[in-house]
């Protein structure tokens, strides 16, 4: 009685295996046409663990079961009854069953995630960066930890490639985006978001692969101050963000307004009438050979594309340090300008040299110690345009201000 039992039991037991090694969907027809599939004992979305299974479809008729396909990349399906398709589920895939061309059931299969292809595994390993480094290259890993500096001189007209180095499963997932400001393109004058989204790199043979390698992204229109770069892995349907990291935006300017003194051989005398001798004599209010006036210049940058970021330096190439100027003299704007070239050390201390342009007096048939009758406005006078040589030496218009508050002891304002 007892072998009796033992086999009772065990035929059970080959009969459970043999109904979790199966699974059966089955296909009904109701009055108006419609296909329904109800799966039994499994879901449409599940974990594979590699056990291989049968999937087995039957059909309320043969009629119903004519035109129906179990379809599928690896899948092996055969038709075993007039009311019956077979097929061989080995490995993780999708498996659509079909009825001409409707698709009446989607079957998807994953491989569960091991130890080794989670996120954390991904990313403890341990990347180095291979070959040189641009001079615009950031080498990062997938949490934004930099591996090689940022950039010392880095402006916002300036493209940066940031290259991602780590695991090989994990950066073909990545996505690295500019988080920061994107930048306004204007006029900007001293003294006044990419997405890159990968798909997964293939696997060989189904095996994942292993070990290192690096991904390169570029990106731009960074916005003055401070640049963000995000990083994100594409592990579903959004985005994880992982880390990423920061860096200095150098501005750039396309010019300067500097403010200083000149000094030029061009006199702008006033006339006086003045007793000599018990006389009245005509006689000049400016004395000396030279005059010293206070300008305003405004110095455009002309090489580097009219754009120029005044923190770097501009090294060995010395003629990028003169450029053209243009301005007035700051207590009679209107009757003078001046015109020259510019030469700026690092855009704080300007020294010019040109020509200065004045609209001055001159006495009209009458000199210098002439006897005159008459008061000092009606000494007659005429107003010429002369021209002479100048140099001046300006500083950078903020500079300036902070000296003259300094000065004047209104510094605890700010600036």
């Amino acid at each position: 009685m007892r072998s009796l039992f033992l086999v009772l039991g065990t035929i059970v037991l080959l009969v459970d295996a043999a109904r979790a090694a199966e699974w059966t969907l089955k296909v009904s027809q109701d009055a108006t046409g419609g296909i329904k599939a109800e799966p039994q004992d499994f879901t449409s979305s599940m974990d594979f663990d590699g056990t291989v299974r049968t999937l087995r479809v039957t059909c309320i008729n043969p009629v119903l079961c004519t035109d129906m396909r179990i379809e599928g990349a690896p899948i092996d399906a055969s038709r075993t009854t007039a009311t019956e398709l077979v097929a061989t589920v080995d490995k993780a895939s999708t498996i659509f069953i079909s009825h001409l061309a409707q698709r009446v059931f989607t079957l998807k299969l994953t491989a569960p995630a091991t130890e080794e292809t989670t996120l954390r595994t991904m990313l403890s390993r341990s990347c180095k960066p291979s070959g040189s480094v641009g001079s615009r290259e950031v080498v990062v890993t997938p949490l934004g930890t930099m591996l090689t500096q940022p950039p010392k001189y880095f402006a916002e007209t300036e493209t940066l490639t940031v290259t991602v180095v780590g695991d090989a499963r994990l950066v073909p997932l990545l996505s690295v985006v500019r988080k920061s400001g994107t930048r306004v393109v204007g006029l900007n004058l001293l003294g006044e978001g990419t997405d890159i989204k990968l798909r997964p790199q293939a696997q060989k043979d189904g095996a994942p692969v292993v070990g290192c390698m690096s991904r390169s992204f570029t990106l731009a229109d960074f916005a003055a101050g401070t640049g963000e770069v995000e990083i994100a892995a594409w592990l579903g349907d959004a985005p994880q963000i992982l880390g990423g990291f920061q860096f200095v935006v150098d501005p750039v300017y396309h010019g300067m307004f500097s403010f200083g003194a000149v000094w030029t051989k061009l006199l702008a005398p006033e006339f006086v009438v003045a007793q000599r001798a018990g006389t009245n004599v005509v006689v000049q209010t400016e004395g000396g050979d030279r005059r010293l006036s206070y300008a305003f210049l405004y110095t455009p940058f002309l090489w580097h594309g009219l754009e120029r970021d005044i923190r770097k330096p501009i090294g060995n190439r010395v003629w990028e340090y003169f450029n053209p100027s243009l301005g007035f003299v700051a207590d009679d704007p209107l009757n003078n300008a001046l015109v020259g070239i510019t030469f700026d050390l690092q855009s704080a201390l300007l020294v010019t040299g040109g020509f200065i342009f004045s609209h001055v007096n001159r006495l009209d048939e009458i000199g210098i110690g002439d006897a005159f009758a008459g008061t000092s406005a009606e000494i007659p006078t005429k107003k010429v345009w002369k021209r002479a040589a100048f140099i001046g030496v300006t500083v950078d218009v903020r500079v300036a201000v902070k000296l003259l508050r300094m000065v004047l002891g209104t510094a605890s304002t700010g600036s």
